[in-house]
């Protein structure tokens, strides 16, 4: 077991890039876990938007519209001033402006002529909501008057009519599933990245100094075969990859404070990570053979680590990566990583009927990773037999 002992001996060595990337996950993922657990009532508020309404008609009729608007938005007090009404569009005091002209009353009996004249914030898209519900209510407001109702009697026609069209709506969740995230959904997220970073960085740099033209020929020439030496680093790299494993669910434990275990699918969230880190061990095997310094390890262990988790959905939620794009994750191991744990999140229990498409996303990782592993064996026979 000289191969063997020697990997750990020189582990100790590099224990310090080991603890740099941790360092950066732990600090990554505090962020990330505070802001997406915070406690959220409703995914969906209606919001108050601030309006002006200024009477320059003072007539009976437009007093009453100022008195049915003031009832129905978040109206603000403002002075009849130019410099006043530019103030309060400027500090977002408001940010819509209704002007009531004089000609009001007129205005409402006569065809095709604008009520009321609107200033808003520049490029506000509230405003555009706004425009559509007051455009929608003087209309309406001029065909009741138009029809022979009074302005009061058209005010209390459309009071009604509205509260007629509310709808009432209930969503109701499946059975056992949940509408909020556990911590233990947001950590499980992010793990992806730790493994990958440390994984690579760790064993690929471990594995490249086995690599070494002199170290290779010397295993060549003693009893040592090919087999028994890469049997022993393999299981080497494998017993360091499940510590590195055992060491992020104990950070996960310390940032969930506890919570991490107490989900009832929370062995499926290990089996994803596990899978996952055998995936990682096969990428860095990979890039451990193949590459010839210690630099191109960090170069192309990072550039690896975050495309794998930007494509896959880790950093990036995948609602918000194109399809095209996700047509192309589908070969990532990282993406189904990240479907199975969304899968996950929205369950507190999981149905039977979703365990199959669970076990299914299961293998594909590892048939990806197991995929990697032989074309990195492949490429270290061919590598020994030119050395």
């Amino acid at each position: 077991m000289q191969v063997f002992k020697a990997f750990f001996r020189i582990t100790k060595r590099e224990i310090t890039t080991c603890l740099i990337n941790l360092g950066v996950f732990v600090a990554l993922a505090v962020m990330i876990m505070n802001s997406n657990t915070s406690a959220v009532e409703d995914s969906f508020q209606e919001a108050d938007i601030p309006i002006a309404i200024v009477d320059r008609d003072h007539s009976a009729e437009s007093e009453a519209v100022e008195e049915y608007l003031n009832s129905t938005y978040h109206t603000v007090s403002v002075n009849d001033s130019k410099d006043d009404l530019q103030d309060a569009l400027f500090f977002r005091d408001i940010t819509y402006l209704v002007i009531l002209p004089e000609g009001f009353s007129e205005s409402l009996y006569k065809e095709d002529v604008s009520l009321a004249d609107t200033v808003k914030v520049p490029d506000s898209y509230t405003s555009i909501y706004t425009d559509i519900d007051l455009e929608q209510f003087f209309s309406t407001l001029k065909l009741y008057v138009n029809s022979g109702y009074t302005v009061s009697e058209a005010l209390d026609s459309i009071d009604q009519a509205s509260k007629v069209s509310e709808t009432s709506v209930t969503l109701r969740l499946r059975e056992h599933a949940t509408e909020n995230h556990s911590k233990t959904y947001y950590y499980f997220r992010l793990l992806p990245y730790p493994l990958l970073a440390l994984v690579i960085s760790c064993i690929s740099l471990l594995l490249l100094n086995f690599n070494k033209t002199d170290i290779k020929r010397r295993s060549l020439c003693s009893s040592l075969t090919l087999y028994s030496r890469n049997a022993q680093l393999t299981i080497a790299s494998l017993i360091l990859s499940l510590i590195f494993f055992t060491v992020t669910m104990g950070i996960g434990y310390i940032l969930t404070k506890g919570t991490l275990f107490e989900s009832s699918i929370w062995i499926y969230y290990m089996i994803n990570g596990l899978i996952m880190t055998f995936t990682s061990l096969s990428i860095a095997y990979l890039i451990g053979i193949s590459i010839s310094s210690a630099e191109q390890v960090s170069m192309i262990g990072n550039i690896v680590s975050l495309s794998l988790c930007f494509l896959g959905g880790i950093f990036v939620p995948l609602s918000m990566i194109s399809t095209k794009v996700q047509y192309f994750a589908r070969i990532l191991p990282t993406y189904w990583y990240t479907k199975i744990n969304q899968t996950l999140g929205g369950y507190t229990v999981l149905p039977s009927a979703l365990r199959k498409d669970i076990f299914g996303q299961y293998l594909l990782q590892l048939l990806t990773g197991f995929c990697i592993f032989c074309i990195a064996l492949l490429i270290s026979k061919q590598k020994t037999q030119r050395a």
